[in-house]
């Protein structure tokens, strides 16, 4: 029985409302996103992954090479490689945005709607990548150069997520 409930089980995760419902079997999962990360910080995985969703969503992608940050609409119906390494934060069910045109070339800014997203996912093995977020280390003295407008550098580092979540030594 207890190698059963570790192949396939229910589990929903969240702090006073739900966050995500998942079937679990195996490495095979079904995820249900009732609502999109409340952390302000993108998050890795300790192993890739595969995604199909089966409703589109909104997600904000962290580079920590450069320190950029983009949005990125990750359509339904087709699947989507992950690598461990991959940063990110879900903000929600995908809605079409604005359309701006620039110089002639139309662009959109995505937005999210309420709603549920769903994916089926194939979880890949665990690797060295911690299961962390990618949070901005700025010192007291770059706060005031950066209060006072002049040019400061940012460091990333990326925090395990008990230290994050729970505030935890490791």
């Amino acid at each position: 029985m207890k190698l059963l409930r570790r192949f396939l089980r229910v589990e929903t995760i969240g702090f006073g409302k739900p966050y995500r419902t998942a079937l679990l079997l195996g490495r095979f999962r079904l995820h249900v996103f009732h609502r999109g990360d409340q952390d302000p910080d993108p998050h890795t995985h300790p192993w890739s992954f595969w995604t199909f969703p089966l409703t589109s969503y909104l997600e904000e992608v962290f580079d920590p090479t450069s320190g950029l940050k983009y949005l990125n609409v990750v359509r339904a119906w087709r699947p989507h490689f992950r690598p461990a390494e991959y940063a990110h934060r879900v903000l929600g069910r995908y809605a079409l945005g604005q359309m701006l045109e620039v110089e002639g070339r139309r662009f959109e800014i995505p937005t999210v709607r309420p709603g549920k997203i769903i994916t089926l996912v194939w979880r890949g093995a665990h690797n060295d990548t911690p299961w962390g977020f990618w949070i901005t280390r700025i010192s007291a003295a770059e706060r005031r150069l950066k209060a006072l407008g002049e040019a400061t550098t940012i460091d990333f580092v990326l925090v395990h997520w008990r230290a994050y979540v729970f505030g935890e030594q490791r």
